[in-house]
């Protein structure tokens, strides 16, 4: 009798585990039917002020700017996760890098962020003058010094466009042997070739928890359709994207947006 209770109790736990472990939205298809037009209704930071929510179409060329300091230090390491959460393909990691920043106009303020998640959605979340991309990569950071206005965190966005093959070899992880690599999309010395793009927004999904910092590269970087396909095979079909909202004048920054 004995037996059979820790039998029993063994397997309610195990399948308490399953469902811990599985996507906690039951209907992706119902979930991203509206791309997030109806999460006004039910959370407040959703809210119709549209002048704080994300994600943005990045419209205006001024709001380019690279007079700061900025270094992605992302090092090789091997996935501990890697599939579909939430409608959203996501990969984590121990010790995939940091990027460090420094405020020029309050020198000698230092900022760390730590990357622990990255999300991928197809399409792209943000859009670059009207154009959505095939895939947009964010990777999430925790503000590790707690000094920026990032309370809820960092993310730096990359957009991707398909092609036939011979995408960027930022993708081997994906054969669940190889290491993941951000230095090889983001390099060290990436902002002293590209400008980014910045604003303080939301997350984009619901509940859209505000005080998040938004870095994303202009530059759209490749993926092959097959890795493109490993990535989004599960995906809605209607796309796992939040609608994009107009950016104002008011949320563009000469500096870094993250700074207190």
């Amino acid at each position: 009798m004995k037996r059979s209770v820790l039998a029993l109790v063994e397997l309610i736990v195990i399948l308490a585990f399953i469902t811990l472990t599985q996507s906690a939205i039951a209907d992706c298809d119902a979930y991203y039917a509206d791309h997030g037009a109806s999460w006004v209704n039910v959370f407040d930071n959703c809210t119709d002020d549209v002048s704080q929510q994300s994600p943005v179409d990045l419209q205006v060329s001024d709001n380019i700017w690279k007079d700061f300091v900025f270094l992605t230090a992302y090092a090789p390491t091997k996935p501990t996760f890697m599939g579909l959460e939430d409608c959203v393909y996501k990969v984590r990691a121990e010790n995939i890098g940091v990027v460090t920043t420094n405020d020029v106009y309050a020198l000698p303020k230092l900022y760390k962020f730590e990357a622990q998640e990255i999300e991928f959605h197809a399409p792209s979340e943000h859009l670059i003058k009207g154009k959505r991309a095939a895939l947009e990569m964010q990777i999430y950071h925790k503000d590790v010094f707690g000094k920026s206005k990032s309370k809820n965190a960092m993310v730096v966005s990359v957009l991707f466009d398909t092609v036939d093959k011979d995408g960027d070899d930022f993708f081997t992880f994906l054969d669940g042997k190889s290491d993941l690599d951000v230095s090889k999309i983001l390099p060290i010395n990436f902002m002293m070739h590209s400008n980014v793009f910045g604003y303080l927004g939301t997350q984009t999904k619901e509940g859209c928890a505000t005080g998040v910092g938004w870095y994303i590269s202009p530059e759209i970087k490749k993926i092959s359709k097959q890795d493109f396909e490993t990535i989004t095979s599960k995906f809605t079909k209607k796309g796992n994207y939040r609608d994009a909202f107009s950016i104002r004048e008011k949320r563009l920054f000469s500096h870094p947006p993250l700074f207190k």
